[in-house]
């Protein structure tokens, strides 16, 4: 059995509509003021941001050569990363994704009676925001600094009770019924060894769901590339987890 709702007409239908839904809202225009809110910086800069890449990043250079790049570089790159505030968030508004994720992913959760909810690489919290308002219980995990007090402002902000985790090491034994993490597998150095760590805090009748886009270039890791063949990817899960899984 190997799932893929990504792939499905009820995935390109929500997809269409939720964005309609963001354009007729002007979702992105509201986060553009609320990242400004946030920042204390002026809408006009907040929008620059948005189109800037990351080569403004201290250490961006890092990833020109990744041959032999340490673990300890990526992650430390990441934890002093602003690059995504802006990029990541408005990416979010301009589709409307958070929402479109928890429509096709809903469905799943309801049929399996799944509460306890944790999104693995949360970035600035769209998809917790979301899932929240689906009587869940909500953990969001991430290591970057800047992006980790954006999310927890933003909870805040909506007086939502998600619990904030700072890296997957921060766990100890707590467990849940379904693990999300969206665009984060392809920025892991030894994806092998995070999944295993991850999988050690799902449930026995738990589920990972998540996506990648494991194609290489820029912040996308070379040495994932390989996971972009689905068999590949497969073989990885099977592997550790001995389980299937959503693409």
């Amino acid at each position: 059995m190997f799932l893929k709702p990504f792939k499905s007409w009820t995935n390109k239908y929500l997809k269409h509509i939720t964005k309609i839904e963001a354009e007729k809202s002007n979702l992105f225009e509201i986060t553009v003021r609320e990242i400004s809110e946030y920042t204390g910086e002026s809408v006009d800069i907040v929008k620059q941001k948005h189109k800037s890449g990351p080569e403004a990043e201290k250490n961006y250079e890092i990833f020109k050569d990744q041959q032999g790049l340490p673990n300890s570089d990526v992650e430390d790159f990441y934890k002093k990363c602003g690059y995504y505030l802006c990029e990541l968030t408005l990416w979010n508004a301009e589709r409307n994704r958070p929402k479109y994720l928890r429509l096709i992913c809903q469905p799943y959760l309801k049929r399996n009676r799944y509460k306890k909810i944790m999104d693995f690489g949360g970035g600035a919290g769209d998809l917790c925001i979301e899932l929240a308002k689906s009587d869940l219980q909500v953990t969001y995990c991430d290591i970057g600094e800047c992006l980790f007090n954006f999310a927890i402002w933003r909870f805040k902000k909506r007086n939502l009770p998600i619990q904030m985790v700072k890296g997957i090491d921060s766990l100890s034994t707590e467990e849940f019924d379904c693990i999300f993490s969206f665009d984060a597998f392809e920025h892991i150095k030894d994806l092998p060894a995070t999944l295993e760590k991850l999988v050690k805090h799902i449930k026995p009748e738990g589920s990972l769901i998540f996506s990648g886009a494991f194609s290489g270039g820029t912040l996308h890791l070379e040495e994932n590339e390989k996971y972009n063949v689905f068999r590949n990817l497969d073989k990885l899960m099977l592997e550790i987890w001995g389980r299937f899984y959503f693409c």
